[in-house]
């Protein structure tokens, strides 16, 4: 994906993997400093978790976002850096990638 304008990251890459439908996902249980998001893809639901880097030199801190899919027989989870604190909310590309997850249309209901 291309990176939002102001960004200072090198790239912008998501990672994907399909999880069982039992495993645990850890929204359920998501840490106190974590903000959840609810996600309304095509046919399926999900959570979007982002959690702020405070700890390290500030230059190196980072957004993580991490989300799933739920499927009828698995999840589809991923997860990617979006912003570098240090570069301000204008940089941060959470907008992005909240617009094509929930873009995604899981084949049946299932992964």
């Amino acid at each position: 994906m291309p990176l939002t304008k102001g960004s200072t990251l090198k790239s912008l890459e998501l990672t994907f993997t399909c999880v069982p439908k039992l495993s645990p996902t850890g929204f359920d249980n998501a840490a106190d400093y974590a903000k959840l998001v609810p996600l309304r893809a095509r046919n399926a639901y999900g959570d979007m978790s982002l959690i702020d880097d405070i700890e390290g030199e500030p230059e190196e801190r980072m957004r993580q976002l991490d989300f799933c899919l739920y499927g009828k027989e698995a999840n589809f989870c991923g997860g990617a850096n979006v912003l570098r604190l240090i570069d301000g909310e204008k940089a941060d590309a959470t907008a992005d990638i909240k617009a094509f997850i929930e873009s995604i249309e899981l084949r049946d209901g299932t992964l």
